[in-house]
């Protein structure tokens, strides 16, 4: 019998046909002790991986590794937009960002309540530095 949960996950994944249930119920662990264990395999130079059938099975650190280096990063998600509706969106930006500056302003001119006036006024300068580097973006200042 095995004497720890590693080597009880370990010696189901050599026995062939180990899904991450079965090894959960193995082992008698949730999925996140499941993680714990797998990278402790790995630690010890048995790396698990899944197929696509969900099936577990071992492989050395080297070609873990290899595997690693491999694997393609997720592409930047392509800018699909028009220059003119770059435009426009920029223009939107900014007139929504005076619209908040001029309502921070408003609120912050209204206030009577002195516990309230540091939150408002940083509440106005940040509307109003909103507004600055929208503007910014748009090309209106330089």
């Amino acid at each position: 019998m095995a004497d720890n949960k590693r080597t009880i996950i370990a010696d189901a994944i050599n026995e062939g046909g180990a899904t991450k249930e079965s090894l959960m119920e193995a082992a008698a662990v949730d999925s996140k002790g499941l993680a714990s264990q797998f990278s402790y395999l790995r630690l010890t130079g048995q790396c698990p991986i899944v197929d696509e059938d969900g099936v577990y099975s071992l492989i050395t650190a080297d070609e873990w590794e290899e595997m690693k280096a491999a694997r393609v990063p997720k592409a930047k998600k392509e800018d699909t937009k028009t220059p003119e509706e770059k435009l426009a969106a920029a223009e939107a930006r900014v007139t929504k960002c005076e619209s908040a500056a001029k309502a921070a302003a408003d609120r912050f001119n209204k206030n009577t309540d002195d516990s309230k006036e540091t939150l408002l006024k940083a509440y106005s300068d940040r509307a109003d530095a909103d507004l600055v580097i929208a503007k910014f973006a748009l090309g209106e200042l330089s």
